[in-house]
């Protein structure tokens, strides 16, 4: 988190941290709250399996689409990765390094929804990241 908030800052961006809980029912009642917002985010980075599932769920069966109206990205190796609908940017992290080159990526992302595929390794270890468009 504390990576994640230092890249935010380091780019001029404000950023929210929400509390989504552990469980996929929980990561839909936060997916609730941040779209019921007056301003709700144009991207979230998710540190939890079964928090993003839960999220990703009311996206769908609330007509959120992804990444058309919200960009998001997991951090780590979902295990449902394969079959995962929509597919998402995921991040695989050490030290902090992924969270700091993900806020940059999510935020070219944002501005330009037809990027392809990226994939970056950070200095510090075989860290991957891949950004995907649905579709």
């Amino acid at each position: 988190r504390k990576g994640y908030e230092a890249a935010m800052a380091a780019h001029g961006l404000h950023s929210r941290v929400y509390d989504g809980g552990r469980f996929t029912p929980e990561g839909r009642e936060c997916a609730r709250r941040m779209i019921a917002e007056e301003a709700p985010p144009e991207a979230i980075l998710v540190a939890s399996d079964r928090v993003f599932v839960g999220m990703l769920s009311y996206f769908v069966e609330t007509g959120v689409g992804v990444p058309r109206d919200i960009a998001a990205g997991i951090i780590g190796l979902p295990i449902f990765e394969d079959g995962m609908y929509p597919r998402v940017d995921r991040v695989v992290w050490e030290d902090g390094a992924a969270e700091k080159a993900a806020v940059p990526l999510l935020l070219e992302r944002i501005q330009n929804l037809e990027l392809p595929v990226r994939r970056v390794v950070t200095p510090s270890s075989v860290v991957e990241a891949e950004f995907l468009v649905d579709g």
